[in-house]
């Protein structure tokens, strides 16, 4: 999902109007006028604004809003199970829940540098944000 969304973000310069994305499962509810609500107050608050994500030093704060679940056991046998040669470790760092999650632009075009570095995880809920989570700087 971050890649596509970095691809896109490297391929169209109007991109930069865009303030939040978010991603929602196909099942999921959204409230579009709570959230845009909550938006236009986290964009006030935190200074999100419409500048490019490519910029570095003066970007606005970075933002990724989610159902964080804290760290829990890595299921290792059934439909969720991992091998140890994919994730060595018993547990997974904190992790967005993935029925739904809105990212600034520029979480995603800093996620989007990271993505490559990251093992890769089929599980969607960890893969996309759990790692990048943890290894990039967030407004939590």
């Amino acid at each position: 999902m971050l890649i596509g969304v970095g691809m896109i973000c490297r391929q169209s310069a109007l991109l930069f109007l865009v303030r939040f994305v978010m991603k929602t499962d196909d099942d999921a509810f959204v409230n579009m006028f709570s959230l845009i609500s909550l938006l236009q107050e986290v964009a006030t608050n935190l200074d999100v604004t419409s500048r490019p994500p490519t910029s570095s030093s003066s970007s606005p704060n970075m933002l990724l809003m989610c159902n964080a679940w804290p760290t829990s056991l890595v299921d290792r046998v059934g439909k969720w199970g991992i091998n140890r040669t994919t994730w060595r470790y018993d547990y997974w760092p904190t992790f967005c829940q993935g029925i739904a999650f809105i990212m600034t632009m520029n979480f995603i075009a800093s996620a989007y540098q990271l993505v490559h570095r990251v093992p890769h995880i089929w599980l969607d809920d960890v893969r996309p944000v759990s790692i990048i989570y943890s290894t990039s700087p967030v407004v939590a």
